[in-house]
């Protein structure tokens, strides 16, 4: 049916499940958002230096989504203000 394959083939195609140790980093931001920020089959390598190598890339993604976040928001609060500042009072 699919691409010349039936259900049969398919079924011994698929391996079988295998044991995996996930690390991930991650990082919640309010009450619904989760940055994940790297992630790796532990249990492929176990290495104190592959860790190490993961928490400093995740902690430079973490600084470089938070630097987005204060520009954003900057950038949010000059629109409100510029618009503000612009009226003209009546007295």
């Amino acid at each position: 049916m699919f691409g010349g394959v039936d259900a049969d083939e398919a079924a011994n195609a698929i391996s079988p499940p295998r044991a995996i140790l996930l690390r991930v980093f991650v990082h919640f931001y309010g009450d619904k958002v989760v940055l994940l920020l790297s992630g790796y089959d532990k249990a492929k390598d176990p290495s104190a230096k592959r860790q190490e190598r993961d928490i400093t890339q995740a902690r430079k993604y973490l600084t470089a989504w938070n630097e987005q976040q204060k520009r954003r928001q900057k950038a949010a609060g000059r629109g409100r203000a510029g618009g503000d500042s612009t009226r003209r009072s009546r007295h």
